[in-house]
């Protein structure tokens, strides 16, 4: 079974704090038990979210890219870690 999520901005930003709400946090147990899904954010939502980051975290996770390069670790960190957890956040 698939599973599809759609974030809004709020829904965004309720996924990227570092305790979500527990009824977030019920839904993504649901896609991770189904073993198959994907949570989607349209680009509208990411620029209102959080303008520069969100833009910027989701061009790294959509490119699944190896590393991002940052002076804003903590969001960065926050917003990569609710994704794919594949890139990696490099300070400077």
């Amino acid at each position: 079974m698939s599973v599809t999520v759609v974030l809004d901005g709020a829904g965004l930003h309720a996924w990227a704090e570092r305790r979500p709400p527990r009824q977030v946090l019920a839904v993504m147990e649901v896609l991770r038990r189904a073993g198959a899904g994907r949570v989607l954010v349209p680009a509208i939502v990411t620029v209102e979210a959080q303008t520069v980051d969100a833009v910027v975290a989701e061009a790294a996770l959509q490119t699944r890219a190896a590393f991002l390069i940052t002076s804003d670790t903590d969001d960065m960190t926050t917003l990569i870690d609710r994704g794919t957890g594949r890139t990696v956040v490099v300070t400077v």
